[in-house]
């Protein structure tokens, strides 16, 4: 067993479970591209990162800050 546990809503690598709620403190992100996701009905992380930078950015209350934020959270790009 490992000396150093995983935290609950992260997974082994580092990064937070996609099925962290957006609104989780331990995610971090500011309160307003927050509030906006879960208005048009993007809940969790993994909602978040499916969506395209376009898509997350035609929400209103979302501006380039909040995806780059969001997108920090999700796997590194291929």
């Amino acid at each position: 067993m490992s000396d150093h546990p995983v935290p609950a809503g992260a997974i082994p690598s580092g990064r937070p479970d996609p099925a962290t709620a957006l609104d989780d403190p331990a995610l971090r992100l500011p309160r307003t591209p927050v509030r906006a996701l879960i208005h048009a009905g993007i809940t969790t992380l993994g909602m978040a990162l499916e969506r395209s930078d376009a898509e997350l950015l035609a929400v209103h209350g979302v501006g380039p800050k909040g995806v780059r934020l969001i997108r920090a959270l999700g796997p590194p790009p291929t």
